[in-house]
């Protein structure tokens, strides 16, 4: 923030009340008479030197506000349901007397090989998709895991695998996608 300030110089107000920002004013060469003077750095700033630039759109208005506190609902609501998903499968597993280590070990080992091929999938359905997806993903491993059957658990695992890097990934690009296509 201290190097944008020191490089888009100070803010000041125009006419109307907009907050704007002078680009740097590059003082004038002194140059023989006759010649008009041109400032050094003029072909390498992206504005006229002395020029005013419009600020960024500032997180205060009502829609920033309501999609802040949308995504923070929904993002609340899947991280705790993960959790809470964590401590049951632990003792789900243990009631079935299977290997709890081995199962989470194929789960992280899945998520590990599933990365390459996790990234390009959700650029191909879209972070929103990705998302659906992820929640649909979950209802079937939570079904599979109440099977009771290896094969079915081992299932629920690996595809848990995979659903962890959308967890961690997809919601956040999908905010961030979302608030630069709203121009917040």
């Amino acid at each position: 923030a201290l190097l944008t300030a020191l490089v888009v110089g100070d803010s000041c107000k125009s006419p109307v009340g907009h907050p704007l920002r002078r680009s740097p004013t590059v003082p004038p060469q002194k140059v023989p008479d006759g010649d008009v003077p041109v400032p050094p750095l003029a072909d390498h700033l992206p504005h006229p030197p002395g020029s005013f630039v419009p600020a960024p759109a500032t997180p205060s208005s009502a829609s920033f506000a309501s999609f802040r506190l949308n995504y923070l609902i929904v993002h609340a609501a899947i991280m705790l349901a993960d959790g809470l998903q964590g401590t049951h499968l632990y003792v789900l597993y243990e009631s079935y007397n299977f290997d709890v280590a081995a199962l989470y070990a194929a789960g992280f080992a899945a998520g590990a090989l599933a990365s390459p091929i996790t990234g390009p999938l959700v650029d191909r359905i879209g972070r929103r998709g990705a998302a659906v997806l992820y929640c649909l993903l979950e209802i079937g491993i939570n079904l599979l895991e109440q099977s009771g059957r290896l094969w079915g658990v081992v299932t629920a695992r690996v595809v848990g695998g995979v659903t962890t890097n959308l967890l961690y990934t997809v919601f956040e690009s999908w905010l961030v996608t979302e608030h630069r296509r709203r121009g917040f």
